[in-house]
């Protein structure tokens, strides 16, 4: 479905913005463009004092500019130029993308249900975002026909796909290296596992921003979870100084919060249903938690299986999803058996002894542990 961001993603820049604007663009080669639209942090209503203006002008590169940069289309006539310079105390950011190399982004979008093994240039899924929350400059109805072909739902989907491809393979690294006694090794891969983990989920909500920097912004605007956002913020702080055991310590906190993005993204279901209210209350000894080296995963039939690094794997039914979806370590059994009763709505000594069935089933299996320690 071709679709265009909701109206409370669209972020329009008032006149007098779109003016200035304008008068940033004077001088520069533009006039012959088919559009140009600003985007970027201003379009997405985050920009600061000192935020770079981000202009694209759609249309053939006007003869004789020397861009300062630059960067190759693959498949495309043309580079996608870009000029960089000042404007007072304002950064200002042109870039040149021509009509056959905008419908070659548009349309490895569309191809890439046909290609799922493929990647995407990652310029152009970021123009895409861009794109799709731009303001037009100039050329309103050109803009407005380019911005209706964008699919931003295959587009979310792609950056879902390729964001838990990612994160799976971190996943595995940094478990194998804390194995290793790498710690620092296993740290790092467990930082980027969590981060594109967090994009995966991100994406699995509708966002197609996919830059870093705005990591925090972006789930701020699409999850809006307190639970979240206060774990995600936990992840980041870490341990503080810290000797190896809490690093490692801290490693196994990371997959734990990478798994929990994972499960929600393989179940299609929000951070909150996997979170059980009134957190960090169980005594240590008395909290499950799920063993490093297993990961969540939905078949394309629709089955969903657990699977461990060394191939072992079981199958789960909903309630069992659930159940091992809330054991990141925080949880008693009876916490989880709680949250399950209300969120399925069925009766709690029902979800307690269904609970405790699941826990016990996958713990003989090597799937589920006693989590030592808080884990977030």
């Amino acid at each position: 479905m071709l679709s265009v961001p909701a109206e409370d993603r669209l972020k329009r820049l008032p006149p007098e913005e779109l003016d200035t604007c304008r008068e940033l663009l004077g001088g520069l080669p533009v006039e012959d463009a088919l559009t140009i639209f600003v985007s970027g942090s201003r379009a997405e209503g985050w920009s600061t004092a000192g935020s770079n203006y981000n202009f694209y002008a759609i249309g053939d590169i006007p003869p004789g500019i020397k861009p300062i940069g630059g960067f190759s289309v693959p498949g495309g006539t043309q580079r996608v130029a870009s000029h960089h310079l000042l404007h007072g105390d304002d950064r200002v950011i042109v870039r040149y993308w021509s009509e056959h190399d905008v419908h070659w982004a548009l349309e490895q979008v569309r191809f890439h249900e046909l290609r799922p093994t493929l990647e995407i240039w990652p310029m152009a899924v970021e123009f895409l975002h861009r794109l799709s929350i731009g303001s037009p400059l100039y050329g309103e109805a050109e803009f407005e026909q380019l911005r209706s072909a964008v699919d931003l739902d295959l587009l979310a989907r792609y950056i879902t796909q390729t964001k838990a491809m990612y994160a799976e393979s971190y996943f595995t690294d940094a478990v194998t290296r804390l194995a290793a006694g790498r710690v620092y090794d296993a740290l790092l891969q467990a930082r980027l596992g969590m981060e594109a983990q967090l994009d995966a989920y991100l994406a699995a909500r509708g966002d197609t921003n996919t830059q870093e920097k705005w990591r925090h912004r972006r789930l701020e605007h699409i999850d809006g979870s307190p639970q979240l956002l206060g774990d995600f913020e936990q992840a980041l702080r870490g341990p503080g100084s810290s000797g190896p055991q809490e690093l490692a310590a801290h490693v196994q906190d990371l997959a734990a919060f990478s798994e929990t993005l994972n499960c929600c993204v393989q179940l299609a279901c929000p951070y909150s249903r996997l979170s059980p209210p009134d957190p960090d209350t169980a005594s240590a000894q008395d909290r499950v938690r799920r063993s490093l080296d297993v990961r969540l995963a939905r078949m394309y039939d629709g089955r969903v299986l657990v699977v461990r690094m060394d191939g072992e794997s079981a199958e789960l039914q909903p309630f069992a999803a659930l159940v091992y979806g809330c054991a990141s370590g925080r949880w008693s059994v009876p916490q989880i058996a709680d949250h399950a009763a209300r969120t399925l709505g069925i009766g709690p000594d029902t979800a307690l002894d269904d609970t405790r069935t699941v826990v016990t089933a996958l713990a003989a299996r090597g799937l589920l542990r006693p989590a030592e320690a808080a884990a977030r």
